[in-house]
C-alpha cells in the first residue's frame, strides 16, 4: 500500500488561499489573524489530517523544539561549527525546562522546508552559517522566531550573532608588520561570505593604517593576494590547485593573512609541494582558532574565536526573541584575540 503523503502549513495555504504565515499564526494561537480565519484555518487543518500527522493539537502550540539549521558543506570541516553547536546543544541544557533540538541539513542549491517546521513542530529556528536571502524568505513566511549565527542578512530583520571579524583580521594584520612583514597579501575568497569580507577589509584598513599602502597603491596588496577562485579548492583539499595559484603570483610575499584556519592549513601544504618552508621563507597566520593548527609543528598563529560562547548567545537570543517576538532585532558581535604560536618569523631580529 502506498503511503500516504504528510499534511503541511502549505497544503492548509493552498486550499484557503492564504499565506503560509497566516496559518502558521493561526495553528500557533497568536495575533495577526481574525478569529475567522484561525477557525477556518483549523477546521481546514483537521479534515486534511494535517493534526493526525503531526502530534495532538495542544501539543502544536505549547513544544519545546528549536530547529537547527546548518549548511551541507560544513560536514567537509566541522571544526568550527561543532564547537558552535556544541554550545548550543550546552545552553539548551540549562534550565528547568531543557530544550530540544532537530538539527536538519540544506544545500546552497536548494532548500527543502524541514518537515518539523511544517508542521509547526518548533517554536524558533537556529541557522548556522552562511544561507540566501530566498530562502529565508522561506523560513520567514512560517512566523516562526529565527536567529542567524555567523551570518547577517541585508535584506531581513533578524537577530544575527556575529564575530568581530574585521578587529580580528587587523589584529592579526598588526602582528605580522610589527614583526617586521611588509610583503603582506591576503588569502580567502573575498566573495564567498560576508565574515571572509569583513576579514578582507580589516586586513586591508590595518595596511592602511600602519602605511603599509594608501588608497593610491591598493594593487600593492593585491599583487601578494589570493581573493578569488579558491574556496572549492580549500574545502576539497586540492594542494596542487593551490600551489599552482601560488605560482602565478606577481610577487611573492613575506607573509599571508588567511581568512580562516583551514585556508591557512591548505596553502601550508600547497607550500610544502613547492618546497617553501614556513615559517622560514613564508608566514601565515590563520583566523578561528580550531584544531587546525596541530598540522604545524610550531602551531599556526591565528586570531581565537569564541565559539562555544557563539552557540550559547544564539540560542539565549532566540529564547529572548520568543518570549519578546515585537523587539527591535539586534546584531551582538563577540570579540576575539590574537593567539600567537610560532607560524610567523620575526623580521626584526638578525638571528632569523
Amino acid at each position: 500500500m502506498k503511503k500516504r503523503r504528510k499534511i503541511t502549513m502549505k497544503d492548509i495555504s493552498d486550499k484557503l488561499g492564504i499565506s503560509i504565515n497566516a496559518v502558521s499564526l493561526a495553528l500557533n494561537n497568536k495575533y495577526g489573524v481574525s478569529e475567522e480565519t484561525r477557525n477556518d484555518v483549523l477546521r481546514m487543518a483537521d479534515e486534511l489530517g494535517y493534526f493526525s500527522d503531526t502530534q495532538p493539537k495542544s501539543v502544536q502550540v505549547n513544544n519545546e523544539n528549536i530547529c537547527l539549521l546548518l549548511n551541507n558543506r560544513y560536514l567537509r570541516n566541522p571544526s568550527f561549527y561543532s564547537k558552535v553547536v556544541f554550545g548550543i546543544e550546552e545552553e539548551a541544557k540549562q534550565g528547568p525546562e531543557p530544550l530540544d533540538l532537530i538539527v536538519n541539513f540544506f544545500n546552497d542549491d536548494q532548500l527543502q522546508i524541514p518537515s518539523c517546521i511544517e508542521q509547526n513542530k518548533v517554536v524558533g529556528i537556529l541557522i548556522v552559517g552562511k544561507i540566501k536571502d530566498a530562502f529565508l524568505e522561506e523560513l520567514s513566511a512560517f512566523g516562526i522566531p529565527i536567529v542567524l549565527v555567523d551570518h547577517f542578512s541585508h535584506t531581513h530583520a533578524m537577530d544575527a550573532i556575529l564575530t568581530q571579524n574585521a578587529a580580528g583580521a587587523y589584529l592579526a594584520t598588526q602582528h605580522v608588520i610589527n614583526r617586521g612583514h611588509y610583503a603582506i597579501g591576503y588569502v580567502g575568497d573575498i566573495d564567498f561570505s560576508l565574515s571572509f569580507k569583513e576579514r578582507w577589509f580589516g586586513f586591508y584598513t590595518c595596511a592602511r593604517e600602519m602605511g603599509i599602502c594608501d588608497d593610491l597603491h591598493l594593487s600593492h596588496l593585491f599583487k601578494y593576494s589570493i581573493t578569488k577562485n579558491i574556496a572549492h579548492a580549500v574545502m576539497d583539499k586540492d594542494y596542487q590547485f593551490l600551489a599552482n595559484t601560488i605560482k602565478r603570483l606577481e610577487e611573492f610575499p613575506t607573509a599571508w593573512v588567511c581568512c580562516n584556519d583551514e585556508t591557512a592549513a591548505a596553502m601550508y601544504h600547497a607550500l610544502e609541494l613547492l618546497g617553501i618552508k614556513v615559517p622560514e621563507q613564508v608566514s601565515l597566520v590563520g583566523f578561528d582558532d580550531t584544531e587546525i593548527y596541530n598540522i604545524l609543528e610550531m602551531g599556526l598563529t591565528t586570531i581565537h574565536v569564541m565559539k562555544e560562547t557563539m552557540g550559547k548567545t544564539a540560542l539565549q537570543t532566540l529564547i529572548e526573541r520568543i518570549k519578546k517576538p515585537t523587539n527591535v532585532s539586534k546584531t551582538i558581535s563577540l570579540p576575539v584575540t590574537l593567539a600567537e604560536r610560532g607560524s610567523v618569523r620575526n623580521m626584526n631580529t638578525s638571528q632569523e
